[in-house]
């Protein structure tokens, strides 16, 4: 019975990190359909100067930033080893982050592992500030 609850902790936390990429991919396009419709254009226009230049902004910062809150999240929801469950939560991002990079023309730039090396990062600290309220 132990052995079930922690491992579904560490399932939990990769899911947070699935669950934290799917959130910055939402957020990236709501924000491009946004400003494309706001200036006059298509509902979607992935083409654009703007989608080209502050989605890549978007999805790096946003990426981060969401891989934090729900590294945070999960860590304040464990007993122990707070920044390996954020570290798990960075993982989850990652592999779907990468899993969706395969496909897409680009591969996998310069860019697309800094944006996963922040991920990393931003999910060990958030499990250590989790760590420091604990």
């Amino acid at each position: 019975m132990a052995l079930a609850r922690i491992e579904s902790r560490w399932l939990r936390a990769f899911g947070f990190g699935l669950l934290a990429e799917v959130t910055t991919i939402v957020a990236v396009i709501a924000i491009v359909t946004v400003h494309s419709v706001v200036e006059g254009g298509p509902m979607i226009d992935m083409t654009s100067r703007f989608a080209t230049i502050w989605g890549a902004a978007i999805g790096i910062v946003g990426g981060a930033f969401f891989v934090y809150v729900y590294a945070r999240w999960i860590a304040n929801l464990v007993p122990s080893r707070y920044i390996a469950h954020g570290i798990v939560v960075a993982l989850g991002a990652i592999l779907l982050h990468v899993a969706g990079s395969l496909k897409s023309p680009e591969n996998l730039r310069a860019l697309q592992v800094g944006a996963d090396v922040l991920k990393l990062f931003a999910g060990a600290l958030g499990g250590w500030v989790a760590s420091r309220h604990a």
